[in-house]
């Protein structure tokens, strides 16, 4: 089974009046949250958690990679998005209803 945290999230542009042109951003599809004790051990902060707790450089080292490959999905559909976006006329992209 895979587990996607990241995705990629992406706007046409040009909605109604507003003069903006295509856009994406990156977003955190799925998570957990976590307290974590800081380096002193005093205090503990807030993180959002993206991976299974890791024990072994290895099972790290295939989390990174997990990362890694989902952020080169990404850049991949992006890159989709902005050829096909970019490839038609600005009047002829959907406009958003309101």
């Amino acid at each position: 089974m895979s587990i996607h945290n990241l995705k990629l999230l992406t706007d046409p542009g040009n909605y109604g009046n507003l003069p903006c042109g295509p856009r994406v951003c990156i977003a955190l599809e799925s998570y957990a949250t976590a307290e974590w004790p800081c380096e002193s051990g005093k205090k503990k902060r807030k993180f959002l958690i993206i991976s299974p707790d890791c024990v072994t450089p290895r099972e790290i080292d295939g989390e990174v990679n997990r990362l890694i490959q989902e952020l080169e999905k990404i850049r991949k559909q992006s890159k989709r998005f902005f050829q096909r976006a970019y490839a038609k006329p600005p009047s002829s992209r959907k406009k958003r209803s309101r």
